[in-house]
């Protein structure tokens, strides 16, 4: 991976706050010169699908209020890139929302 995820950190964050998000790269090439970043939030319970939570490499993420139904939900968060040659990759975390 020419990636990790940085932020959010931790098993858990607050669903009701915005959540700062970043990734970093750890490989520098030339592939990734250019990256670019997909950040998709899906909460199984909620039954409603994913949502696209950001874009790009850093940033503020909240999640809808339509994806918390139940109090202790877990939400997986799914970073998908694409690097400057066409590369695709794609990485999951699971997080507990409190409210």
């Amino acid at each position: 991976m020419p990636f990790q995820v940085v932020d959010p950190t931790g098993d858990e964050f607050n669903s009701t706050i915005p959540v700062p998000y970043k990734a970093k790269v750890v490989r520098a090439n030339r592939a990734s010169r250019t990256i670019q970043y997909l950040w998709w939030g899906d909460v199984i319970a909620g039954g409603e699908g994913a949502r696209l939570l950001g874009v790009g490499p850093s940033g503020n993420l909240s999640v809808p209020k339509e994806l918390v139904k139940q109090p202790g939900s877990t939400l997986n968060l799914r970073v998908q890139a694409i690097n400057a040659n066409g590369k695709a990759y794609e990485v999951d975390k699971v997080f507990r929302l409190t409210p």
